[in-house]
């Protein structure tokens, strides 16, 4: 089989949309089920992991956003 060839920028695009960090705006609920899972973290070093990983993704995304799920 060959492989097929994927020019840089459109690679990048397609990894970055796989991990809902293409710029798309999505809810809580969407980008957690696209994502499939978000750890939810108590170590509290910077922000809670849940919190940074749906911020990044989510400009609008308010802290503990989460518990609306």
């Amino acid at each position: 089989m060959e492989r097929a060839q994927v020019p840089q920028a459109q690679a990048r695009r397609l990894l970055l949309r796989a991990q809902c960090l293409s710029g798309r705006v999505r809810g809580i609920t969407a980008t957690v089920e696209k994502l499939g899972f978000v750890q939810l973290d108590s170590i509290n070093a910077v922000a809670r992991a849940q919190d940074l990983i749906l911020h990044s993704r989510i400009p609008t995304y308010a802290e503990e956003g989460w518990h609306d799920l």
